[in-house]
């Protein structure tokens, strides 16, 4: 038999910690935690105090850092549409995103009127519908 433990240590979180069964229980009492646990990794977080595992970010939110007890919203102009990550993607040229926490960009749908042409789509990590048509 084998016995898991975690806990949080201030503000970071453990991930699981495997003791032997044969550990005498008065020696689990007093054990030094901060020998043994280890911080979540990037891309996850533990926000509670004796989880087992970390919890991954969800889309639409990243954490860079390891050890920490929230994600982050990705901002206006990226995205991110895997859970776990330790980033967010800017959103590619002739796409937007003008919202927060979201996994996706939206197309710029500029139409221009009659003899006038798209000059330009929108810029590279835009977080708004910017194109232009010529005069």
């Amino acid at each position: 038999m084998v016995w898991l433990f975690s806990r949080v240590l201030s503000a970071h979180s453990c991930a699981r910690v495997v003791l032997p069964a044969n550990l005498p229980t008065t020696l689990v009492a007093g054990f030094d935690w901060a020998s043994v646990c280890e911080l979540c990794p990037a891309g996850t977080v533990q926000p509670l105090e004796a989880e087992l595992a970390c919890n991954n970010c969800t889309a639409g939110t990243y954490q860079d850092s390891s050890g920490q007890v929230a994600c982050i919203t990705c901002p206006p102009g990226t995205y991110q549409d895997e859970s776990g990550q330790a980033s967010c993607h800017a959103c590619p040229q002739g796409t937007y995103q003008d919202e927060p926490g979201k996994t996706s960009c939206k197309d710029c749908t500029v139409s221009c009127p009659p003899g006038q042409e798209l000059l330009s789509p929108c810029p590279l990590g835009a977080d708004s519908d910017t194109s232009t048509c010529s005069d």
